[in-house]
């Protein structure tokens, strides 16, 4: 809960120097490991977890499984939200400015949004729109391609999701 309601802005001091001790500043790593966890994500799962019929979870005790095998064997089939929420990435993290200009200081490990606002400024002084764009159209694709390949599961999620 503390992690929803408190801004980035606050924490990142702490992160700074927890990255910058361990020597991950200006590498991937810094961009992603901060963020592997999220509230909203431990929330989403625990709210998807339970929609899962009582009855299959007993069905799978019947069978003499551990928790982890009805876990992995009987929940995770019948539940496509978490393959959505864990493959489909935090788009939050991906389109923000704020922690790629604090960890990296080289363009080469800024993210893709950061290099297509620096389309904004390259060149002659004149904005050209058609490069800016096409820079658009890279940075929309990761997540049209996660969409089309999850686009089964997330239709199974949301069905599934409605009947009780």
């Amino acid at each position: 809960l503390f992690d929803l309601l408190v801004p980035a802005q606050i924490v990142f001091l702490p992160i700074y120097v927890i990255v910058s001790n361990a020597g991950l500043l200006n590498t991937y790593r810094s961009l992603v490991l901060p963020f592997l966890y999220s509230a909203f994500t431990i929330f989403f799962l625990t709210q998807s977890f339970r929609t899962i019929p009582d009855e299959l979870l007993d069905a799978g005790r019947m069978d003499h499984a551990s928790e982890w095998q009805i876990i992995k064997a009987k929940a995770i089939e019948k539940l496509g939200a978490l393959g959505v929420k864990v493959g489909y990435p935090d788009e939050g993290k991906w389109n923000d400015y704020f922690w790629a200009k604090v960890l990296t200081t080289d363009e080469i490990v800024r993210t893709l949004p950061m290099a297509v606002s620096g389309l904004l400024s390259v060149g002659d002084g004149m904005i050209h729109w058609n490069v800016v764009m096409a820079g658009n159209v890279f940075l929309f694709a990761p997540m049209l391609i996660i969409y089309l390949l999850a686009n089964r599961s997330i239709k199974q999620a949301f069905i599934y999701g409605g009947i009780k």
